[in-house]
C-alpha cells in the first residue's frame, strides 16, 4: 500500500504533522451510517482566484458538512521515523464541501464538486506503551491522481503548530490539553497556515489546476513566506462543531465614518461569554468601523506606535448554530500598533493594549507561534534589507494603520499583559460593556514560559487581524 506524507515536516528538531496511506480513497466510497450531523470549517486569509474573479487577502472559509459516523481511524506507516512505524489519523471524506471567498466588497459561496475534498486530522506517531500529547496538524485536502499516493493534504488549506500541536509545549494549560483531537467531537485550532502542494516539500508550487466548484474553478496561493526559515507566516484557522453550524462570511458593513473611512478587524478562536452566556472554543470576531485620519501616532515611556480611539466596535461570536452580536459601549476600545514590540489589536481602556486582544511577534520557547506576519513587518520595519528574506508581498503589509492589511501572530487576551514579553501576569478578564450586556474574552490556551519571577503564561494561540478600507459597495 502506497503511503503520503500528511502534515509532515522536521523543523527545530520535531515533528509537526504525520502520514496516512491512500486507503482515504477507499474510506470514500464506504456507505454512511447516520450517526450526528459535523460541520467542520477552516479559515485563513489569502489570494486566489474563484472562476475570472481574483481575489487579494480576502478571507477563505472552507466548509464540510459531514457526519461523526464517517469519521475512519487508521494507523498507517510514518515515514519520519522507522523506529516508530506508525502514525494515528481521523479522516472524514464522505460530506458536502463548499467554501466562501470574502472581500471588503464581495462575497461569494461556492460548493466543491463531489468526491474532491476530505477533512483529516494527523493524531502523531504510535509508540508502543507511550500516550499521544497534542496532534500534528489539521486540515483540508483533496484527492488529486496526479500527486504521490493520490491525494493533497495541505491543499486547499493545512494547519500545524499553535494550539493543535499542544504537544510540543512545556506545560500546557488544562483546556489546551483538553482540545479534542478526533473530528468526531466539537473543538478549535489555531496555527500556521500551510496553502501547499506537494507538502512536506516547501516550495508549494503555484496551482495550474483549480479545484472544481459551481462558481469555477478555485485556487488558492501562499503569497506571505519567510523564505530565510523556509515557513509560511499566514495564520489558519479549523473548527469542529457536533450538530451542525451557522455560516459566516466575517463581512459586517464596512465603515462610512469620516473621510477616510477604515473598519479594523480581528478573529480568535477562544472562550467568550456576552450577557452571561458562555461560548467555549468559539470563533470570536471584533470589528472597529473608523477613519483612517484619526489615526494619532504615540511616543511614550512605554515605546511608539499608532491609536485610532475614535469608532464604533462589535463583536460577534459564532459557536456551533449559535451566533451572538452585540455593539461595544462607546469610548472603550481603541486600536493600536505598538511598533517598538511589534504587537497589533484590540485594546480598551480598562485591560489596556493586551486586552480583548493583542497579536504579537513574540515567540514561545517551544515555537508554536513563531515565524508570524506581524513578526515579518516588525523585521522590515526595524531592518528593511531584511525585506529579501520574504515574498515580495510581504512588504506590502507593512501598516500605520491607515492602510489595508492582512495579519497573524501569537494572539493573547490579557489585562496584565507585558508587551515586551507577551506574559500574561493576569488570566481573568474583565468586562466590557455593550448592548447585549457584560463581554469577556479568555486566555485558555497557554503554555507556562520561564520569567525573571519564575513562569507564567503565555498563550500559544494564533489570531488575525486586519483592515479595510472605503464603504460598501452593493
Amino acid at each position: 500500500m502506497h503511503h503520503f506524507a500528511c502534515f509532515l515536516r522536521n523543523k527545530v528538531g520535531k515533528m509537526t504533522i504525520g502520514a496516512m496511506g491512500c486507503l482515504a480513497m477507499m474510506l470514500a466510497l464506504m456507505p454512511a451510517v447516520h450517526a450526528e450531523q459535523v460541520t467542520y470549517t477552516a479559515v485563513t486569509i489569502t489570494d486566489g482566484q474563484l472562476g475570472r474573479w481574483q481575489f487579494h487577502n480576502a478571507r477563505v472559509i472552507l466548509r464540510f458538512d459531514g457526519d461523526t459516523n464517517n469519521v475512519q481511524f487508521m494507523q498507517v506507516p510514518d515515514p519520519t521515523d522507522p523506529t516508530n512505524p506508525l502514525a494515528d489519523i481521523a479522516i472524514n471524506t464522505m460530506g458536502v464541501a463548499s467554501v466562501t471567498i470574502a472581500t471588503a466588497r464581495r462575497t461569494v459561496h461556492a460548493t466543491f464538486a463531489a468526491n474532491q475534498i476530505f477533512v483529516s486530522l494527523d493524531r502523531g506517531s504510535i509508540i508502543p506503551g507511550v500516550t499521544n500529547f497534542g496532534a500534528r496538524g489539521v486540515g483540508f485536502g483533496y484527492f488529486s491522481p496526479s500527486s504521490p499516493g493520490g491525494v493533497e493534504v495541505a491543499y486547499p488549506l493545512g494547519i500545524e503548530d499553535g494550539t493543535i500541536d499542544w504537544g510540543d509545549a512545556a506545560s500546557p494549560s488544562a483546556e489546551l490539553q483538553n482540545i479534542p483531537l478526533d473530528l468526531q467531537n466539537s473543538g478549535g485550532y489555531s496555527g500556521r497556515a500551510w496553502v501547499c502542494l506537494g507538502f512536506p516539500n516547501e516550495t508549494c508550487p503555484t496551482p495550474t489546476q483549480g479545484l472544481h466548484t459551481d462558481h469555477g474553478d478555485l485556487f488558492l496561493y501562499q503569497p506571505y513566506f519567510n523564505n530565510f526559515f523556509g515557513d509560511t507566516i499566514q495564520g489558519g484557522f479549523f473548527v469542529t462543531d457536533v450538530g451542525g453550524a451557522r455560516s459566516s462570511s466575517l463581512t459586517p458593513p464596512l465603515s462610512a465614518y469620516g473621510t477616510k473611512p477604515i473598519t479594523y478587524n480581528a478573529y480568535v478562536i477562544s472562550d467568550a461569554s456576552l450577557g452571561g452566556v458562555f461560548y467555549p472554543a468559539a470563533q470570536v470576531y471584533l470589528s472597529f468601523e473608523a477613519d483612517a485620519s484619526k489615526v494619532t501616532p504615540y511616543n511614550d515611556s512605554s515605546g511608539h506606535g499608532f491609536i485610532n480611539s475614535v469608532g464604533r466596535a462589535q463583536v460577534t461570536i459564532i459557536n456551533g448554530r449559535r451566533t451572538a452580536t452585540a455593539f461595544f459601549a462607546p469610548n472603550q476600545l481603541y486600536v493600536y500598533f505598538d511598533v517598538t514590540h511589534a504587537s497589533i489589536g484590540f485594546g480598551s481602556n480598562a485591560g489596556g493594549r493586551g486586552y480583548p486582544l493583542s497579536l504579537t511577534s513574540n515567540q514561545d520557547s517551544s515555537g508554536l507561534v513563531e515565524n508570524s506576519s506581524i513578526g515579518a513587518i516588525s523585521d522590515i520595519l526595524t531592518t528593511p534589507a531584511d525585506a529579501a528574506n520574504y515574498t515580495t508581498a510581504t512588504a506590502g503589509l507593512v501598516t500605520d494603520l491607515t492602510n489595508a492589511t492582512a495579519l497573524s501572530g501569537a494572539a493573547s487576551s490579557c489585562v496584565g499583559f507585558d508587551p515586551s514579553t507577551t506574559i500574561c501576569s493576569n488570566l481573568t478578564p474583565i468586562p466590557l460593556a455593550t448592548s447585549r450586556g457584560a463581554f469577556l474574552l479568555y486566555e485558555p490556551f497557554t503554555d507556562d514560559e520561564t520569567t525573571t519571577n519564575g513562569t507564567a503564561p503565555f498563550s500559544v494561540n494564533w489570531g488575525l487581524f486586519w483592515s479595510d478600507l472605503g464603504v460598501h459597495e452593493d
